[in-house]
């Protein structure tokens, strides 16, 4: 994942999210705990085991890491099997 844009010195916390029926909101956690913090520039990785339980679907739950509204933008591609 690629955070490209971000308002000015805010960042965010990701983790992925999965289920099988592609509804927003019917997610479960699938990160084992990894989560990762997010500034502008900021290319990682995010581990996760969707295929591994069984999941169709994946998302990226993000979260501000302060406590007012913010805007961000990127780029995420799930994991190829």
């Amino acid at each position: 994942m690629k955070c490209t844009d971000i308002s000015a010195n805010d960042s965010y916390t990701a983790h992925a999210i999965a289920n099988n029926t592609g509804e927003v909101g019917r997610a479960v956690d699938v990160s084992n705990g990894y989560a990762y913090v997010f500034k502008k520039g900021t290319t990682k990785k995010i581990r996760n085991w969707t295929y591994e339980r069984g999941f169709k679907y994946e998302a990226i739950f993000m979260s501000p890491n302060y406590a007012h509204k913010m805007h961000a933008e990127g780029l995420w591609s799930p994991d190829s099997i």
